[in-house]
């Protein structure tokens, strides 16, 4: 049993350390740089390079601010490969203090957030160029991903009557015969003009007319009528925003519709950035769910799959979500 005096020494203790820790967090926010930062970062994820670009300041220098406040535990980051990536931090604890200015600055307007839309604007352009280079062979690279077991956990979550689906991020349209069994109208939705026009053909020699094609960033998508029903089929990895994308589709979606999402965990294999066009190595779990959860989905259920050889297996995963009404 502790003495009395050791029981005021471990308060003084934590007291101590508790002042030590607001202080710190404060001192972070005792600069400029380090302000535009969590305001940037409160709104998106970035790597350090497009955080120089948008900020206009040298990379060492950057990385620096990035040190305190991920020290301080207001930014965390994710590596994706060679890539590392930055977002807020959970503002609990102490750092609830600041929760409400962060807030406040996220919803200001600023000259950051306009060129913070251009370097997004350049994701955005990158993924759109290399599934235009992709498109011609996209059937046979695509096979890296696409999986027999995986297409029928999908379409188990997706059958029920009749729906209106959507396929997002459709390219050549492989899966558009199997979904075209089970909807009464299917939208085939992708950025990529030059992959649509794979769809449509594979559409018409399999002589489906109830397809209707929409080219389009699945960010800012909208669709004629409310669905049933939404596919991302190992899409998530090309977009530039994939949470944007989640947000955007909720809103396609009627009340109880479902979202369905297939990709793979995350991992390290660099090489799908060239072979797939993939601009994020996978998706966590917790990081799912969370991004479902904000974006008014219920009912998650989330399954990982092993595909592959035992050599080279591939850790993959089916998210089905449904969503709640306003």
């Amino acid at each position: 049993m502790l003495c009395k005096a050791e029981v005021t020494l471990n308060i003084q203790n934590i007291m101590s350390t508790t002042d030590e820790l607001q202080s710190n967090i404060l001192k972070s926010l005792a600069d400029e740089t380090r302000i535009r930062l969590i305001r940037l970062l409160s709104k998106e994820i970035l790597n350090v390079q497009e955080l120089c670009d948008i900020l206009n300041v040298p990379q060492p220098r950057v990385s620096r601010h990035l040190s305190v406040l991920k020290t301080c535990g207001i930014v965390t980051d994710q590596r994706e490969g060679s890539h590392v990536y930055y977002r807020i931090g959970e503002l609990d604890g102490e750092l609830q203090l600041i929760a409400s200015y962060i807030q406040s600055i996220s919803e200001q307007n600023h000259p950051d957030f306009e060129r913070m839309e251009v370097v997004l604007q350049k994701r955005t352009v990158s993924s759109k160029d290399k599934s235009a280079h992709l498109a011609d062979r996209w059937d046979e690279v695509s096979t890296q991903l696409h999986n027999s077991f995986l297409v029928t956990l999908c379409l188990a979550n997706l059958i029920q009557e009749k729906q209106v689906i959507a396929d997002f991020g459709t390219g050549t349209g492989l899966l558009l015969p199997i979904l075209s069994e089970i909807s009464s109208v299917l939208y085939a939705v992708d950025h990529s003009s030059e992959m649509l026009e794979y769809a449509k053909k594979r559409c018409r020699d399999k002589k489906l007319d109830h397809v209707k094609f929409i080219e389009t960033d699945i960010e800012s998508v909208q669709l004629p009528e409310p669905c049933d029903a939404a596919l991302l089929h190992f899409v998530m990895h090309q977009l530039s925003r994939p949470q944007q994308a989640i947000q955007a589709i909720a809103k396609t979606l009627k009340t109880g519709g479902r979202i369905v999402i297939v990709d793979r965990l995350n991992h390290e294999d660099e090489s799908v950035r060239e072979e797939l066009g993939s601009i994020w190595l996978g998706f966590m779990e917790e990081q799912l769910r969370d991004w479902l959860t904000q974006s008014n989905f219920t009912n998650i259920k989330f399954q990982t799959i092993i595909t592959g050889s035992a050599a080279d297996e591939i850790q993959c995963f089916v998210a089905v979500a449904e969503n709640k009404a306003p």
